[in-house]
Protein backbone atom coordinates (compact mmCIF):
# COMPACT_ATOMS: atom_id res chain seq x y z
CA UNK A 1 0.00 0.00 0.00
CA UNK A 2 2.84 2.36 0.85
CA UNK A 3 4.55 1.66 -2.48
CA UNK A 4 1.30 2.35 -4.35
CA UNK A 5 0.91 5.70 -2.59
CA UNK A 6 4.54 6.57 -3.37
CA UNK A 7 4.05 5.74 -7.05
CA UNK A 8 0.85 7.83 -7.12
CA UNK A 9 2.63 10.80 -5.57
CA UNK A 10 5.56 10.46 -7.98
CA UNK A 11 3.20 10.21 -10.95
CA UNK A 12 1.48 13.39 -9.77
CA UNK A 13 4.88 15.07 -9.48
CA UNK A 14 5.66 13.82 -13.00
CA UNK A 15 2.45 15.44 -14.24
CA UNK A 16 3.39 18.73 -12.58
CA UNK A 17 6.90 18.52 -14.07
CA UNK A 18 5.40 17.80 -17.48
CA UNK A 19 3.16 20.85 -17.13
CA UNK A 20 6.09 23.03 -16.09
CA UNK A 21 8.48 21.78 -18.81
CA UNK A 22 5.84 21.95 -21.55
CA UNK A 23 3.81 24.91 -20.34
CA UNK A 24 2.99 25.81 -23.94
CA UNK A 25 1.20 22.48 -24.34
CA UNK A 26 0.00 21.18 -20.93
CA UNK A 27 -1.56 23.09 -18.03
CA UNK A 28 -2.59 21.76 -14.60
CA UNK A 29 -4.32 24.29 -12.35
CA UNK A 30 -4.44 22.60 -8.93
CA UNK A 31 -3.13 19.65 -6.93
CA UNK A 32 -6.51 17.90 -6.49
CA UNK A 33 -7.01 17.89 -10.24
CA UNK A 34 -3.50 16.57 -10.77
CA UNK A 35 -4.26 13.67 -8.38
CA UNK A 36 -7.51 12.99 -10.26
CA UNK A 37 -5.76 13.04 -13.65
CA UNK A 38 -3.13 10.59 -12.39
CA UNK A 39 -5.86 8.35 -10.94
CA UNK A 40 -7.65 8.32 -14.30
CA UNK A 41 -4.37 7.52 -16.06
CA UNK A 42 -3.78 4.63 -13.63
CA UNK A 43 -7.28 3.26 -14.26
CA UNK A 44 -6.79 3.60 -18.01
CA UNK A 45 -3.49 1.73 -17.77
CA UNK A 46 -5.15 -0.98 -15.66
CA UNK A 47 -7.78 -1.51 -18.37
CA UNK A 48 -5.49 -1.17 -21.38
CA UNK A 49 -2.44 -3.14 -20.12
CA UNK A 50 -4.11 -6.57 -20.46
CA UNK A 51 -5.09 -5.67 -24.02
CA UNK A 52 -1.54 -4.53 -24.71
CA UNK A 53 -0.28 -7.87 -23.38
CA UNK A 54 -2.12 -9.59 -26.22
CA UNK A 55 -0.59 -7.10 -28.66
CA UNK A 56 2.86 -7.65 -27.13
CA UNK A 57 2.57 -11.41 -27.59
CA UNK A 58 1.58 -10.91 -31.20
CA UNK A 59 4.41 -8.42 -31.77
CA UNK A 60 7.23 -10.48 -30.24
CA UNK A 61 9.11 -10.55 -33.57
CA UNK A 62 8.96 -6.74 -33.79
CA UNK A 63 10.16 -6.45 -30.19
CA UNK A 64 13.06 -8.75 -30.93
CA UNK A 65 14.04 -6.75 -34.00
CA UNK A 66 13.83 -3.42 -32.16
CA UNK A 67 15.40 -4.74 -28.93
CA UNK A 68 12.28 -3.89 -26.91
CA UNK A 69 11.83 -0.33 -28.16
CA UNK A 70 8.43 -1.26 -29.59
CA UNK A 71 7.15 -1.89 -26.03
CA UNK A 72 8.12 1.65 -25.11
CA UNK A 73 6.27 2.90 -28.15
CA UNK A 74 3.11 1.08 -27.03
CA UNK A 75 3.38 2.57 -23.54
CA UNK A 76 3.95 6.01 -25.01
CA UNK A 77 0.91 5.57 -27.25
CA UNK A 78 -1.30 4.98 -24.18
CA UNK A 79 -0.05 8.23 -22.62
CA UNK A 80 -0.57 10.18 -25.85
CA UNK A 81 -4.14 8.88 -26.20
CA UNK A 82 -4.78 9.74 -22.54
CA UNK A 83 -3.51 13.31 -22.93
CA UNK A 84 -5.48 13.72 -26.14
CA UNK A 85 -8.73 12.38 -24.64
CA UNK A 86 -8.73 14.19 -21.30
CA UNK A 87 -6.97 17.40 -22.13
CA UNK A 88 -7.71 17.90 -25.78
CA UNK A 89 -11.46 17.43 -25.44
CA UNK A 90 -11.58 19.46 -22.20
CA UNK A 91 -13.29 16.67 -20.24
CA UNK A 92 -11.96 18.12 -16.96
CA UNK A 93 -12.81 21.72 -17.81
CA UNK A 94 -10.05 24.28 -17.57
CA UNK A 95 -8.22 22.53 -14.70
CA UNK A 96 -6.32 20.13 -16.98
CA UNK A 97 -5.72 21.42 -20.48
CA UNK A 98 -3.67 20.01 -23.33
CA UNK A 99 -3.30 22.75 -25.92
CA UNK A 100 -3.51 21.35 -29.41
CA UNK A 101 -1.52 23.96 -31.28
CA UNK A 102 -1.31 24.29 -35.05
CA UNK A 103 -0.20 20.69 -35.60
CA UNK A 104 -3.21 18.87 -34.13
CA UNK A 105 -1.96 16.38 -31.54
CA UNK A 106 1.27 18.24 -30.71
CA UNK A 107 0.26 18.91 -27.09
CA UNK A 108 -0.75 15.30 -26.52
CA UNK A 109 2.48 13.98 -28.03
CA UNK A 110 4.70 16.36 -26.07
CA UNK A 111 2.80 15.68 -22.84
CA UNK A 112 2.79 11.93 -23.38
CA UNK A 113 6.50 11.78 -24.17
CA UNK A 114 7.50 13.92 -21.18
CA UNK A 115 5.21 12.03 -18.81
CA UNK A 116 6.63 8.70 -20.01
CA UNK A 117 10.26 9.81 -19.66
CA UNK A 118 9.76 11.34 -16.20
CA UNK A 119 7.85 8.27 -14.95
CA UNK A 120 10.60 6.01 -16.33
CA UNK A 121 13.18 8.02 -14.39
CA UNK A 122 11.11 7.78 -11.19
CA UNK A 123 10.64 4.02 -11.69
CA UNK A 124 14.42 3.60 -11.93
CA UNK A 125 14.82 5.56 -8.68
CA UNK A 126 12.20 3.46 -6.88
CA UNK A 127 13.77 0.17 -8.03
CA UNK A 128 17.15 1.35 -6.75
CA UNK A 129 15.63 2.02 -3.32
CA UNK A 130 13.90 -1.37 -3.07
Amino acid sequence: MRGLLLRWLLATLALYLTASFASNYVAVKSAPWAFLVVLILALLNAVVKPLLLVVKVITIPINMLTLGVFSLVLSLAVNVVFFWMLGGFGLLGSDFVVKQGPHGLAGAVVGGVLMSVINMFFSILIKDRE
